[in-house]
């Protein structure tokens, strides 16, 4: 029996065989030992959730005939200033991806190559470019994505360590966002508001709208909390810290972290390939 359900399945194991063992095959397409799982009870319909936990970090390669090229940092830049589409995908945990990447990069450990895929590159023609900082994953993983239909796949030649030498690496997630909004504020002159200001203008103005939300709004709402795991993908892998946890000096650390966002414009012009337009009024 093969299923391949667009939203999950549940089904029930059985022996086949009243007299001898039989063997069930379930191919998930995925890293078996992250992705959580559920044990129904069918009699009272409850659940309960498991991820396995054996898993290898380093697959075999399934698909050893399938082709995968190089390409080196300054080609990858060059495809960039030219606007060219192309997919690069930091092949490590979110972890060491947040502290040193290229500015375009999505992290995609192996756990998520499976899961995400389809949604990061719909087009499997689009030209994919993977790469490490030398623990040597990008080569079995560029194999991986290729397997799932990716036509066109490279490893880029010296990893995180040959692109820093030509262009600039960035700190932190969502990197393209945050730039973006520095690089707004920077030509837009966007202006920040001290509390005393912001108090003032939600007593005056008749035509401001506050919207409140959070946790506390949604339990006083009656929507409570879903505290479930089941509509994620994969087990957590990363954690949330604000720039301040453990920290001797909670000011001086947050005080670092705004002067990393305001670096971010010199940053993006020295790196020269955001391709950011900011049209003004």
């Amino acid at each position: 029996m093969a299923l391949s359900p667009k939203l999950g399945d549940i089904h029930a194991l059985a022996n086949a065989c009243d007299d001898q063992a039989s063997i069930s095959i379930h191919v998930y397409g995925g890293n078996i030992g992250r992705i959580h799982r559920w044990i129904y009870d069918p009699a009272d319909g409850s659940s309960k959730g498991f991820v396995s936990g054996y898993f290898n970090d380093a697959i075999p390669n399934l698909w050893g005939g399938i082709s995968v090229t190089t390409v080196t940092a300054e080609t990858l830049r060059g495809w960039w200033r030219s606007g060219r589409e192309v997919a690069l995908f930091d092949m490590r945990e979110e972890g060491p991806y947040s502290l040193a990447h290229p500015f375009f990069a999505v992290s995609l450990p192996i756990a998520q190559i499976a899961l995400r895929i389809e949604a990061l590159v719909p087009r499997r023609s689009v030209p994919v470019v993977v790469y490490d900082n030398g623990e040597g994953l990008a080569a079995r993983r560029a194999a991986r994505i290729a397997g799932l239909g990716s036509t066109d796949v490279a490893i880029l030649e010296g990893g995180l360590a040959a692109y820093r030498a030509v262009g600039e690496v960035f700190r932190d997630v969502n990197v393209p966002s945050k730039a973006f909004g520095e690089v707004v504020e920077s030509i837009r002159h966007t202006p920040s508001l001290p509390p005393e200001s912001v108090l003032l203008m939600i007593e005056q103005e008749p035509d401001l709208v506050v919207l409140e939300g959070g946790n506390q709004a949604s339990r006083a709402g009656g929507f409570g909390l879903d505290a479930s795991q089941h509509h994620w993908g994969t087990a957590p892998e990363d954690v949330y810290i604000r720039p301040y946890e453990g920290t001797g000096n909670r000011a001086e650390a947050m005080q670092a972290y705004i002067d990393w966002e305001l670096q971010l414009v010199a940053q993006l012009a020295n790196d020269g390939v955001s391709r950011f337009h900011v049209v003004r009024a």
